[in-house]
């Protein structure tokens, strides 16, 4: 038996009916941090933001993907019920936010720590490139990049 195919028609199966819940708690999911991000985008869409301004922004950043990744936890929510055969509803993309709210968000703000911190030899790699871009500096970003996706 072909195991790959087994496990595409259990998944239309668990997903006939449910649809709605998955695209519903999808776009609440990409909705919610793009209207808060956008007047922070507009705060540096000038053309010389102030140091206070960018620092704002990326504060706000850092705050708003926090807040994407626990809504994210909830979309896995959704799936795990969908594939236990459990009632759902788009709702339960918010069920982070009803128990234990503290442990969720420090939870996935550690791990985003720890994804910045591995990506840091990139942004490093990117900041080089942006000051100078003689050969010896490509191949040192491209190191450092290489460095980062083996982090």
């Amino acid at each position: 038996m072909n195991f790959s195919k087994e496990l595409k028609r259990l998944a239309r199966e668990n997903l006939a009916g449910n649809y709605r819940i998955t695209m519903g708690a999808l776009l609440i999911t990409f909705a919610i941090p793009m209207i808060i991000e956008f007047p922070f985008s507009k705060l540096v869409e000038s053309k010389a933001p102030t140091p206070i301004q960018m620092t704002i922004y990326y504060i706000a950043e850092i705050l708003i993907a926090i807040l994407s990744g626990v809504l994210s936890l909830g979309i896995n929510h959704i799936h795990l019920n969908i594939a236990r055969k459990i009632k759902t509803s788009s709702n339960q993309v918010f069920i982070c936010f009803k128990s234990q709210t503290d442990r969720y968000i420090l939870g996935y703000g550690l791990y985003f720590l720890m994804s910045m911190l591995t990506a840091a030899p990139g942004f490093v790699a990117l900041y080089m490139i942006r000051k100078k871009t003689d050969m010896n500096t490509i191949l040192i970003c491209i190191g450092l990049a290489f460095i980062s996706l083996i982090l």
